[in-house]
């Protein structure tokens, strides 16, 4: 329940255009148009954030956390312009 919390916390701060993740996660896939990524990202937060709140078919739903946060770890290695700036020699 308390992932579904932090999920719906994530999301909501991505639909209201206040995360300081957001250039990070638009710089992970420049071929998209970043802000509307960041807001289907987090819809798709809120709305898996809600299920697991609310215990709605919580298997499958914890798949789809376990496959978005995979997802989300890609940021590390597929955001070159974020790595560079931070001066991050390993990756």
């Amino acid at each position: 329940m308390s992932l579904g919390v932090v999920f719906v916390w994530f999301g909501g701060l991505k639909l209201a255009g206040v995360t300081p993740v957001a250039e990070v996660v638009a710089g992970t896939v420049p071929w998209l148009d970043p802000e509307g990524f960041v807001v289907g990202l987090g819809v798709v937060e809120v709305v898996l954030g809600a299920a697991l709140v609310v215990g709605w078919r919580v298997r499958w739903v914890a798949l789809l956390v376990a496959g978005h946060l995979g997802g989300r770890s890609s940021c590390w290695s597929c955001s070159r312009g974020w790595r560079s700036r931070r001066g991050i020699p390993w990756c």
